[in-house]
């Protein structure tokens, strides 16, 4: 398959081109100087087998709602989103289903919550570094993600442990599907996630993408889709889990 290389971007512009990628998002209009180190990021990613363009975007801060009763750690600070070949999200970063890659300042991102939400906050970037330091997710009921969901995880599959960043980053990548209750789930139901830090501490990488579980059986309850994921080839999953991971591994911050 012919690799993809993508030249330096604007925000807000397609990038296209033909072995690598390579965005560099210009600061919005009116960006603080708070802001100004994210959106001067130049982020680069190999995305051969998954996307053919992409879109690089600084979306400005979105402050921390007290009153909000769905999502405890609700907002956001100013971030880096790519969105691949021309799809939008339909309710932002937390589209869990559609394809996108997440950067967030972490400074920033504990900034924005009050005392005992930082608390709430720091417990669980905890668990995703003790995820990551024992490559284990042994005892863990649910893979903290950010942005925060108001769903929940009922499952998290297939999970590898990688490297990206050249090195200098690693986190953990699985195969899982949120929702409410104990519905019946079905092939084109799940997700990828990689959810992962740099190894200075500086940025937070999370990356979401649609994944079908090819051949299982239709309306299989959680328990029996569980076991489908567990044994089902990596190579099987469309697109391929290991193309995924990949693409994850190639992820440079500068």
């Amino acid at each position: 398959m012919t690799s993809i290389k993508f030249a330096l971007a604007m925000l807000a512009a397609t990038c296209i081109g033909t072995s690598s990628l390579s965005c560099q998002a210009a600061p919005p209009a009116k960006a603080s100087n708070a802001g100004s180190d994210i959106a001067k990021l130049k982020v680069e990613l190999d995305t051969t087998g998954i996307a053919k363009t992409t879109k690089v975007e600084i979306v400005p801060k979105d402050p921390y709602v007290k009153e909000e009763e769905v999502i405890d750690l609700n907002g956001s600070p100013m971030h880096v989103r790519i969105l691949f070949d021309g799809k939008q999200l339909k309710y932002g970063d937390n589209s869990f289903n559609e394809p996108h890659l997440l950067i967030y300042p972490m400074a920033d991102y504990v900034a924005l919550f009050p005392k005992d939400r930082k608390t709430a906050f720091n417990k669980r970037i905890a668990v995703i570094k003790k995820i990551i330091a024992t490559k284990s997710t042994k005892g863990v009921q649910e893979i903290p993600v950010l942005p925060e969901s108001d769903g929940h995880e009922f499952c998290h599959d297939q999970e590898k442990y990688l490297k990206f960043n050249q090195g200098a980053g690693s986190g953990v990548s699985y195969v899982t599907v949120y929702g409410n209750g104990d519905p019946p789930v079905n092939e084109n139901d799940f997700f990828y996630s990689f959810q992962g830090l740099t190894a200075d501490g500086k940025y937070y990488v999370a990356f979401y993408w649609p994944v079908k579980a090819t051949g299982m059986p239709k309306d299989l309850p959680l328990a029996k889709s569980e076991k489908y994921l567990q044994t089902l080839s990596r190579a099987k999953y469309s697109p391929s889990l290991d193309v995924l991971d990949k693409v994850v591994s190639s992820i440079t911050i500068k």
